[in-house]
């Protein structure tokens, strides 16, 4: 089952990489990642019968016929090994999960503003870059005659929590222990982690914020680094296409191209 699921990740990845990857319909390109994640970890375990026929499959033989001896006792249990490597990876993996939850819980633990629409806001006294986790924003504390700045931040931080991308990162990351040796997964995490900055981009847009401030803004703080990959960073440092979406609109019928998801499934089946 994981390898099933290893190689339709990768198949729903190739699709959204070569065909979708550059469109400008984020929701439906949100909803292709995360329904053929799904999809993914599913389709293993559902049974469908083949449409050439059933085949048959030999009674196993045993070894001692083959070899024309007993089996040697020292023999090295390698399906046992690589089940041993697989649990010891996961295990690392689950464990690095939950240290970065536990410190995310504890900073939102700290006090907070609770704004008029529910959204918690935690200031930080430090110099640390503005990000997001549920229904809580971290952002440092603005000074003085920056609260446009301030505002800014926070729409676009509003925009994660609205709609709703922590549940995708959580997703993505359960993925990633499940199946922490395939190297799809970081795709998926990548494509993700962008999908969500356009989103959140063309939502503060929406909302009457001034284009070439908002853009300027992204500039100055596109250098920092995030403080932990479970939380949406204001400062992205792919900031070079996330400008560009800002400007391109894919036509009305590029949506025919989700339509691939159809072969590629009918493929995996």
């Amino acid at each position: 089952s994981l390898a099933e699921t290893a190689v339709a990740l990768a198949v729903f990845y190739l699709v959204y990489r070569v065909f979708l990857g550059h469109d400008t319909h984020f929701h439906l390109n949100r909803l292709y990642l995360v329904g053929s994640l799904m999809v993914a970890l599913v389709l293993p375990f559902v049974d469908v019968p083949s449409p050439f026929g059933t085949a048959v499959v030999a009674p196993p033989v045993p070894v001692a016929a083959v070899g024309g001896g007993p089996v040697a006792a020292n023999r090295i249990d390698w399906s046992g090994v690589v089940l041993g490597i697989y649990l010891l990876g996961a295990g690392l993996m689950l464990i690095r999960l939950g240290w970065r939850l536990a410190r995310l819980a504890r900073w939102s633990s700290r006090e907070a503003v609770v704004l008029p629409d529910g959204l918690r806001v935690v200031y930080l006294d430090d110099d640390s870059q503005p990000f997001s986790f549920l229904r809580t924003v971290f952002v440092p504390r603005p000074s003085e005659g920056d609260e446009e700045t301030a505002d800014q931040i926070v729409a676009h931080e509003r925009a994660h929590i609205r709609q709703r991308h922590s549940i995708d990162v959580l997703l993505v990351h359960l993925t990633g222990v499940l199946q922490w040796f395939n190297p799809v997964v970081w795709g998926y995490r990548r494509a993700v982690t962008d999908l969500h900055e356009f989103l959140a981009d063309r939502e503060v847009l929406r909302q009457g914020h001034d284009r070439s401030a908002y853009v300027r803004l992204l500039l100055a703080q596109h250098l920092g680094a995030g403080p932990l990959a479970l939380a949406h960073q204001f400062r992205h440092s792919r900031i070079r296409r996330r400008l560009d979406m800002m400007t391109r609109h894919s036509g009305r019928w590029s949506t025919a191209r989700y339509l691939l998801v159809i072969p590629a499934l009918a493929l995996l089946v």
